[in-house]
Order: structure tokens, then C-alpha cells, then sequence
């Protein structure tokens, strides 16, 4: 397996105290320390529990893990495949609460008023995978045509930036799709049969377990707008996979639309006039 890296924007109305990732009271960020501990020969990080945290099929002797991945660490200190990392300094990953991989996640933002950009995607998985968003109000059961839409789709490896405006709350879906796209195209009943969600317990099959591992530079950062997120994904199924969360790597931020500033800037210079005003008056 190799790595796919892809980069996206979301664009939506700025709300700085709502949380983003939803259900939060069922969630935890835990942070993973850096620099990372990696024995020799190791595979994985020293003294990290995390159902992400596993050895790789893609590297003998090192650790080619999601951690390892947006650490910078590992195998991923030579490889040219480290030169996408983020080399993230202390990130915190997305857990159920009291600790273990996320059951169900989804995102939370206002209606978005510009679109979700992809700006980069390097993939070494021609043909095989594709990943998208769907509207996380519904079950996935009962979605239609007009609830989901691909981002990335199989054989693309240099994708020319699109967008698409999501729900106001939005997961995530990935399919490993062995079948020729353009042959082939994404079909909702295929989503629904064949796809992993952010919403694992959802899914037609493989349902107790997560296939994303969603990762943040911290606990505060990942609820204050803008919002960064890195997402590693795994997939294959249980029994089939190593559970390395680094065939697929994502990043996307949730940012205000451009009004946000300009509403900002308005309420800040009303403050500063009132507050001036308060002080003039008590003279």
C-alpha cells in the first residue's frame, strides 16, 4: 500500500464557540508527544496505545503509520514520501472517550457559503480508491443522489483543484473500489454497500471499526476557526490489513468565509467606539 496525500479547504461562516467535531461529548483529543520514540527496528511508537499505532505492510523494520506519517518519523525521515508530511509538533488524535478508536464522527459548521477546495493530491494508488463527502443529518442508509458527491476518484494522481459545497453537518466516505471508474462510476447504492464512513457504525460491513484516524495540532485549535485537520485512512478490512491509517492521508481546513473578517473587524470597531464613548461619558 502506498501513500495518497490530499489537501482540501472548507470554507464556512466563522463560529468560534460551537464544537466541530461532533458528538463531542462521546470524543477525546489525546495528545501524541514529539518527538516520537522509535526503537530500532520498531515499527511502531514507543509507549502510544492507539488503535492507529500499528505496524506497516509497506515498510519492514520501520514505522509507516499515520503517527509516523504527520511526525515526520520513521521511515518517513529518508523517504521522498516524508516530504509531504507536515512534521506536526505534539497533535492531538480523535478518540472515544476514556481512550480507543472513535465509534461515529462528523463535522459541524454553518451552511457553507463558498465551496470545499481540493488543492493537491499526490496518490500512488491508481484506479483503486475514491473519497467524498456526505451529509451526516441522515442515515447513511437513506441518502440520496443529492447527499454525497467524490472528491478524489481512483486513477487521478494530480488532481486540478474542485469544489463542492457541503451540509452544515458532513462526514467523510471512502470505498476501495478494484473496479475501473470511468467503467465504473460511483453509485449510491454502491457507497452504501461498499463504503467506510466517519460514521463507522454505518457501515454495510466491517462496522466495528474506524477507518479514519482524524489528527489536529490540539485540543483548542481544533474547535477555533480556522481549524486544521489531518485524516489518515485505512483501506482494507478486518483480517485483510495492517491497520496503518496511511493509505490515504488528508488535510482540510474549516476557515470563515472572507464576510467573517469584515463582520469581525465591524464588531471590533464598535467595541472600541462604545468602550471610548464609556469612558468620555464617566469623565
Amino acid at each position: 500500500m502506498k501513500i495518497k496525500y490530499l489537501v482540501l479547504s472548507v470554507f464556512a461562516a466563522g463560529v468560534l464557540s460551537a464544537d466541530i467535531v461532533e458528538p463531542a461529548g462521546s470524543l477525546q483529543w489525546t495528545q501524541l508527544s514529539t518527538p516520537v520514540t522509535i526503537g530500532a527496528g520498531q515499527e511502531t511508537i514507543s509507549g502510544v496505545n492507539a488503535y492507529w499505532n500499528n505496524t506497516t505492510f509497506d515498510y519492514d523494520g520501520e514505522c509507516a503509520n499515520i503517527g509516523c506519517f504527520l511526525t515526520k518519523s520513521g521511515a518517513f525521515v529518508s523517504s521522498p514520501l516524508g516530504d509531504n508530511s507536515p512534521n506536526l509538533s505534539n497533535p492531538v488524535y480523535l478518540e472515544q472517550s476514556g481512550g480507543g478508536q472513535p465509534v461515529d464522527f462528523y463535522f459541524n459548521a454553518p451552511p457553507f457559503e463558498n465551496p470545499v477546495t481540493l488543492l493537491l493530491e499526490i496518490a500512488g494508488l491508481n484506479g483503486v480508491n475514491w473519497f467524498g463527502w456526505y451529509d451526516a443529518s441522515k442515515n447513511v442508509a437513506d441518502l440520496t443522489d443529492d447527499d454525497w458527491e467524490t472528491i478524489f476518484v481512483g486513477g487521478d494522481s494530480q488532481v486540478t483543484p474542485k469544489t463542492f459545497t457541503p451540509t452544515t453537518n458532513f462526514g467523510f466516505w471512502f470505498v476501495a473500489n478494484n473496479q475501473n471508474p470511468i467503467v465504473s462510476p460511483m453509485t449510491t447504492a454502491k457507497l452504501q454497500s461498499s463504503g467506510f464512513f466517519t460514521e463507522s457504525s454505518q457501515n454495510a460491513y466491517d462496522n466495528d471499526r474506524q477507518h479514519f484516524a482524524l489528527f489536529a495540532r490540539s485540543a483548542v485549535a481544533a474547535n477555533a476557526l480556522p481549524a486544521e485537520f489531518w485524516m489518515g485512512i485505512e483501506d482494507l478490512t478486518d483480517g485483510d490489513t495492517d491497520n496503518d491509517y496511511n493509505d490515504m492521508v488528508i488535510k482540510f481546513t474549516v476557515v470563515p468565509e472572507p464576510g467573517y473578517y469584515a463582520l469581525l473587524g465591524i464588531g471590533l470597531a464598535g467595541l472600541a467606539y462604545a468602550r471610548r464613548r464609556h469612558r468620555v461619558s464617566s469623565k
